[in-house]
């Protein structure tokens, strides 16, 4: 079987580019701490969506105890709005200077709220070559009419830094409804 030039060169594109969009995800600051940068989360968002496009995902749902699998290629636009809710962890923001601690161990930066805006807690792990490896969060919130209660999880390959897998969990619950808790995890192949 031959490859043709146009083959090689379109491949070693796509390997630049998504290494290269790990490294400008994390050249903005947040004011929060010069030392520590946080990832531009919807511009990563935004690329993996580029390069993920086409490929395999298992997913997972379950939502008031109703489980349901399935094994899908989704387009830019589907993978898009399962990767939107994510967008909520993106600290690379104005409105959150100075609203978080941070704290490094090791490959492990974690930024914990101080004040009342924005997600409880987001937690960046590295591997040794400083790719990211894993994105959490949780974020609550609770007024007189609504409660509700959400973890997220992104899971990066260290190979090639694409997302490996995500996972959004947790509860909501509305005055004079029941608790609604939902699961969504997803899986690409």
């Amino acid at each position: 079987m031959r490859i043709s030039t146009f083959t090689i060169i379109l491949s070693v594109f796509t390997i630049t580019i998504i290494t290269s969009c790990d490294d400008m995800a994390m050249k903005k600051t947040t004011g929060m701490n010069n030392d520590f940068k946080f990832v531009d989360l919807d511009s990563l968002l935004k690329s993996q969506v580029k390069v993920l496009n086409g490929k395999k995902l298992e997913k997972g749902v379950s939502i008031k105890g109703k489980e349901e699998k399935l094994l899908l290629i989704p387009d830019s636009t589907e993978l898009a709005s399962d990767l939107k809710v994510f967008s909520d962890l993106n600290l690379d923001q104005a409105k959150y200077n100075g609203e978080y601690d941070i704290t490094k161990s090791g490959n492990t930066i974690v930024f914990q709220r101080k004040g009342k805006k924005g997600p409880q807690k987001v937690i960046v792990t590295r591997n040794n070559a400083s790719q990211i490896t894993t994105i959490e969060g949780e974020h609550n919130e609770s007024n007189m009419v609504f409660d509700s209660s959400r973890k997220y999880l992104l899971e990066f390959d260290s190979s090639t830094s694409l997302i490996r897998s995500y996972q959004f969990l947790g509860y909501q619950k509305l005055i004079f409804n029941d608790t609604v808790f939902f699961d969504i995890k997803g899986r690409f192949l």
